[in-house]
């Protein structure tokens, strides 16, 4: 019971973070999103981001786009930062820069 309770609810916070249609410009619902990897504060061990700002989170982002940055996985973050609008990736970036 209390496992199809934890799955509901990282399912209703998955689609909560979805945008539907318009542009979601809320980092802390978009970020919901990362939270699989980079854990719920940011400091999830290898994919830290508590400490950065948001001009590097924006500037590592950028890079995973032009595939210019990114290790073995990188099409995993390529393919949930297409999924963003620019506008989207900022809000996310400022989000993180503060954590």
């Amino acid at each position: 019971m209390q496992r199809t309770l934890i799955i509901l609810m990282l399912s209703l916070f998955w689609i909560a973070g979805t945008p539907t249609g318009g542009h979601s410009a809320d980092g802390a619902a978009l970020f919901l999103r990362c939270v699989g990897c980079h854990g719920a504060d940011g400091t999830k061990p290898p994919h830290v981001l508590k400490g950065q700002s948001s001009a590097q989170v924006l500037g590592k982002m950028k890079g995973f786009l032009d595939g210019s940055y990114g290790g073995e996985r990188k099409e995993v973050m390529i393919g949930k930062l297409k999924a963003l609008s620019p506008e989207e990736r900022q809000s996310l970036a400022d989000y993180i820069g503060n954590l």
